[in-house]
């Protein structure tokens, strides 16, 4: 009996200690000729810690001190995985780019992971010069197609992308000749391994890294505070009420400050519309535009069905939690209400109340007298004139919108993005949160692009909320974008809207994210071809 209560416990231990070790990779403190040792890791294309590299049947059978000195003198190369020898094999060696070891789980057992850390990447003849690899619009690497061109050599193409103003980078096909011209070439977000072996060349010009003081300050002058404006910060907030309210189980409750609260901007996923039979009896409740203009918000039905319960969304216990004691007393009730908010200031609304025209038609609401009932319009009342144009305030409520998305790294169902607010640069899902900095460098454009809710160009997420290296918006991916026959495919049987072709460009809603009316905590700045926060 105690024998085998011994190996009881010894058998939990050995589960303790295992489940207590690192999930995810970690590197050695020790470099060896300047390479970081990964132990027990792999990093693979196109979504395991690497987007770009050798492939499968490309690995060489060489030693660890060869397959460094092999990466090294590899342009493109970042780091390498190697498989350890045995006694029946030697080892073998993986080059790849743009590795991120530290996204991908251990258990790699017999594999390990190099990093060069002194890669950078070097320019031959003014292009970036990236072998077996394709990029293409909108999401792998390039934001569209300037036409596709027969040239006679890797050479001609460069040549001709080169007096070509827009064009940034070329994707050469060695067989055919075939020489595709891109704009808004960024390989660190889209890179695509080639399955032809060498046939397909990426060079991306320097000039596609260079960006002006005065091209940013022009685009600056798009940032008016207007009536536009406004309404398309609108419109995106309510799009973002429509998302956030199909959660009926949040990840986890979100924190709202009594400001927010007080002011009439706090939400969380499962929060949705109360209905409007909620606030008979009172006027004032039932025509309140609420925090993303589709009035005041209830909790979504636990079940799934994205109803609302009658039950405030914002409250002790619900889906955004309000401060408790001491910070402020509790009510006659028991509940949290922030001291009834006689210590915050009335705060102007973001939106027109319910019964105004400027409200969007499936919103509108009208509050009859006689009856005392709050109802769906059937009536358009007169305008208001006093609308609020406040974009700081639109902008800041949209950022705080995007932290609630990105909780969700496995939404309950696919958004389907039309390519009118994707090519618009508006489309976006719960499961997107901003990309990384470091995806965008060698790309100053794209580092400062302040993206749909005002936080940068967004990625999907892993499951714990981080953001992958790969575009947010793409087939299969958390927004979905229209297909045939409405848009054909491109050349490599992805959806990406005709290239945005028939689209026209578009303002920002935001500025860009070095520009000082930029929050501190999502600046950026583009040096020595690094995109970094601020």
């Amino acid at each position: 009996m105690r024998a085998g209560r011994c190996a009881i416990i010894f058998a939990f231990a050995a589960f303790l200690a295992s489940a207590l070790q690192p999930k995810w990779c970690v590197s050695s403190p020790l470099a060896t000729h300047g390479y970081q040792l990964w132990d027990n890791c792999n990093v693979y294309p196109s979504s395991h810690g690497a987007k770009f590299g050798d492939n499968d049947r490309d690995g060489k059978d060489i030693s660890i001190n060869e397959c460094m000195s092999s990466c090294s003198s590899t342009p493109w190369c970042q780091c390498v995985t190697y498989k350890q020898p045995t006694d029946k094999s030697v080892g073998k060696c993986w080059r790849r780019a743009f590795c991120y070891p530290s996204i991908t789980r251990r258990g790699a057992n017999g594999f390990q992971v190099y990093m060069n850390t002194t890669w950078r990447a070097e320019p031959v003849n003014n292009y970036y010069v990236w072998g077996t690899a394709n990029v293409f619009p909108p999401n792998h690497g390039a934001i569209r197609s300037l036409g596709v061109l027969t040239a006679s050599s890797a050479n001609a193409c460069k040549s001709i992308c080169t007096d070509t103003s827009r064009c940034q980078c070329v994707t050469y096909r060695h067989s055919t000749n075939q020489c595709w011209m891109r704009e808004g070439c960024n390989v660190a977000n889209g890179l695509w391994e080639s399955n032809l072996g060498s046939d397909f060349t990426v060079y991306v010009a320097t000039r596609a890294t260079t960006t002006t003081t005065t091209t940013t300050t022009t685009r600056m002058n798009n940032y008016d505070n207007t009536t536009d404006i406004a309404t398309r910060l609108r419109e995106q907030l309510v799009r973002v009420g429509l998302i956030i309210g199909n959660y009926s189980a949040p990840v986890s409750r979100l924190n709202s400050t009594c400001e927010m609260y007080c002011a009439g901007r706090a939400f969380a996923a499962s929060c949705v519309p109360c209905s409007p039979d909620a606030f008979n009896n009172d006027s004032a409740l039932c025509l309140k535009p609420g925090p993303l203009g589709t009035g005041l918000l209830c909790r979504a039905n636990p079940y799934g069905y994205g109803n609302a319960v009658n039950e405030a969304c914002c409250e002790q216990g619900m889906p955004c939690e309000l401060p408790a004691p001491p910070a402020f007393p509790l009510n006659e009730f028991g509940l949290r209400d922030c001291g009834g908010c006689t210590n915050f200031p009335v705060a102007p609304i973001l939106f027109p109340m319910l019964d105004d025209p400027l409200t969007f038609p499936e919103f509108m609401r009208q509050y009859d007298t006689e009856t005392g009932t709050c109802n769906v319009s059937t009536q358009v009342a007169m305008a208001n004139t006093d609308n609020v144009t406040n974009i700081t305030r639109l902008r800041e409520q949209l950022i705080t919108a995007s932290h609630v998305l990105g909780k969700y790294s496995a939404p309950v169902s696919r958004v389907s993005a039309t390519c009118a607010m994707y090519c618009a640069g508006m489309a976006f899902a719960a499961s997107c949160v901003p990309c990384l900095p470091d995806a965008f460098n060698n790309d100053s454009a794209l580092c400062l692009k302040p993206g749909p809710l005002g936080t940068g160009l967004l990625c999907r997420a892993d499951p714990h909320g981080n953001a992958v290296y790969e575009a947010c918006c793409e087939r299969g991916m958390p927004c979905e974008l229209p297909g045939p026959p409405d848009f054909p495919l491109n050349e490599m049987g992805l959806r990406n809207c005709g290239g945005c072709k028939d689209f026209p460009l578009t303002p920002e809603l935001f500025p860009m994210l070095d520009d000082p009316q930029t929050a501190p905590e999502l600046r950026r700045q583009y040096v020595d071809d690094r995109c970094m926060a601020a």
